[in-house]
Order: structure tokens, then C-alpha cells, then sequence
């Protein structure tokens, strides 16, 4: 099964479920993109070093993210998906996002600009989210 996790730009909520689904299952496949084209540039995200909050525990979690590049939603992305979890604000999800009956929300705060522990706490919670959705598959 091939799992999309979508947010805002793809530097932090959807990169972070991207990293611990692939840690975690031995099955199933998954993907990040970001929904924002301006944000979204095909960079690694060391080149962001305002990030450096999501490095700060990603690393405490046993991750070093900083070679991930950061990528674009896309209709193609969409498609191949057989699910797609958007933590991104519905305002924001382009036409053909909001078309698809293959979603599932979770409401996981944007952290961006945030403390270190509005960056745990939400990385704690797409983890659980994570394992939680390994399950049901």
C-alpha cells in the first residue's frame, strides 16, 4: 500500500509521519508533499536551517531528517496514493486534493515558528498517529 502524507510545505508534520511509517512498517510504502508551492522548493531541508526545531527532535527521536528534500504535492502524486493523510487546513487543499475519497484528516497543529515543545508535542502525536495507522493496514 502506498500512504501520502500531505501538509502545508513539506518541512515539517508530513515529513516527520513520511520518516517513522517507513521506520515502522515492513509492509507498506510512504511518501511526503506539501500543498504550498512557494514553500515547497525540491531543497534538503538542512538548507532551511529556521528548521532547525524540527532537526532538534527528530534527532532526539533517532532521526536526522536534514538530507530529506522537501516536494510538491502534484495530481500525479494524488492518484497513486492508495491513502492520503492531509494535516494541512482544509482552506488550503487544491481542487484536486479536495476531489479524492481516498483522505483521512489529522488535526496536527502547524508548528512552524513554534517552541521546541509545540515541535514534540507533535511530533509525539504523529507517531502515535503513525502507529496507530500501521495497525489498521
Amino acid at each position: 500500500m502506498n500512504i501520502l502524507f500531505v501538509c502545508k510545505s513539506n518541512f515539517g508534520r508530513s515529513q516527520m509521519a513520511e520518516t517513522f511509517f517507513n521506520a515502522i512498517s515492513n509492509k507498506h510504502k510512504a511518501q511526503s508533499a506539501g500543498i504550498e508551492k512557494g514553500k515547497v522548493t525540491s531543497h534538503r531541508l538542512k538548507d532551511f536551517p529556521q528548521h532547525s526545531n524540527l532537526f532538534i527532535c527528530m534527532d532526539e527521536a533517532g532521526f536526522d531528517i536534514r538530507q530529506n528534500i522537501a516536494k510538491l504535492l502534484t495530481p500525479e502524486k494524488v492518484q497513486k496514493a492508495d491513502k492520503i493523510i492531509v494535516m494541512a487546513d482544509r482552506k488550503l487543499w487544491p481542487d484536486y486534493l479536495r476531489a479524492s475519497d481516498k483522505i483521512i484528516f489529522w488535526p496536527v497543529a502547524d508548528m512552524c515558528g513554534q517552541s521546541l515543545d509545540k515541535f514534540r508535542q507533535a511530533r509525539d502525536q504523529i507517531k502515535s498517529l503513525v502507529g496507530q495507522l500501521i495497525k489498521e493496514l
